[in-house]
């Protein structure tokens, strides 16, 4: 019987929106496309099958995350559901974002990927007197 879980924490961008000064990711242009999610999920889901792990718990951040489309959501969302259905695999999606890309286009992708439910930080320079 398949037990356990495994926590995969994807960047699928390091474009950023904001200049948190405890940030130490580089920033490049770089992005994760479909085809490039499609093998790494295929591989970590070959390797929990192996392990006989049920869950994978995929973090989702960046970067900022919410500088890919939701469109794009959609898209890894349907990719990863199916791969993961196919071996049996319960994944749970969690976004971490500062909100400064949010729209109300976001919500469905909000509500039907990450249960209505994200996580969120964002800190501003903070400027005193002196």
């Amino acid at each position: 019987m398949p037990r356990g879980q495994l926590a995969l924490v994807l960047l699928p961008t390091l474009q950023c929106n904001a200049a948190c000064s405890y940030c130490f990711e580089r920033r490049t242009r770089d992005r994760l496309g479909l085809a490039g999610l499609h093998l790494l999920v295929g591989r970590v889901l070959e390797c929990m099958a192996g392990r006989r792990l049920a869950v994978l718990n995929i973090y989702w951040q960046g970067g900022e995350a919410m500088l890919l489309p939701p469109d794009w959501y959609d898209a890894a969302g349907d990719l990863v559901g199916e791969a993961a259905a196919a071996r049996g695999i319960e994944v749970r999606h969690l976004l971490q974002t500062n909100l400064l890309a949010y729209g109300r286009e976001w919500n469905p992708v909000i509500e039907r990927m990450f249960g209505n439910c994200i996580g969120s930080s964002l800190d501003y320079p903070s400027t005193t007197a002196g």
